[in-house]
């Protein structure tokens, strides 16, 4: 099983990459997409790191719905 500190960091190295591939010579509806996939990602990291309480998240994505 893949230790939740290791997931986490992949993830959040795809939404940099997601993020990064985005910035350059995309249209709305890609930009549209990827931002979809990043805040996705985001909610994941955001339950890993619920239950381990020495993971950063990033607060500057804003997600739907926040946490209570």
């Amino acid at each position: 099983m893949i230790d939740e500190t290791e997931l986490f960091y992949k993830i959040e190295s795809k939404q940099f990459e997601l993020d990064y591939n985005n910035s350059f010579d995309k249209d709305i509806r890609e930009y549209s997409k990827t931002k979809g996939q990043v805040e996705a990602l985001e909610w994941v990291k955001r339950l890993i790191a619920k239950e381990s309480e020495d993971l950063e998240i990033d607060n500057s994505i804003m997600l739907g719905k926040e946490w209570d």
